[in-house]
């Protein structure tokens, strides 16, 4: 399975969880590549919930990831689910649209 990863995805997961917990996500994607659940109207973009480092059952994250084709995975924006609500119309928009660019390099 290879991993891409946008620059804001990268900046950002290093705040929300340590290497140990990145590398359980992503083995637990390389097994099961459709494990987070399609957004809706986001044109195939998923959302896979995953436990914060030293957060607690509360400080989960939210990460936004594309599946290319089950061999690639384009990770795209992490957050903290207890700071931000579920991304609106625009960010879903921006997220797509960095897709798009990914896709037609």
């Amino acid at each position: 399975m290879i991993f891409h990863e946008t620059d804001v995805f990268t900046a950002r997961i290093v705040e929300l969880i340590d290497d140990e917990s990145y590398s359980a996500l992503q083995a637990v994607l390389v097994a099961d590549p459709e494990a987070g659940d399609l957004i809706p109207r986001s044109k195939g973009l998923r959302k896979i919930r995953w436990m914060g480092s030293g957060r607690g059952k509360r400080g989960g994250i939210r990460v936004i990831y594309y599946l290319v084709h089950h061999e690639e995975i384009f990770m795209i924006y992490a957050y903290p689910k207890n700071r931000e609500a579920d991304l609106n119309q625009r960010h879903l928009q921006i997220l797509r649209d960095l897709v798009e660019q990914h896709l037609n390099q």
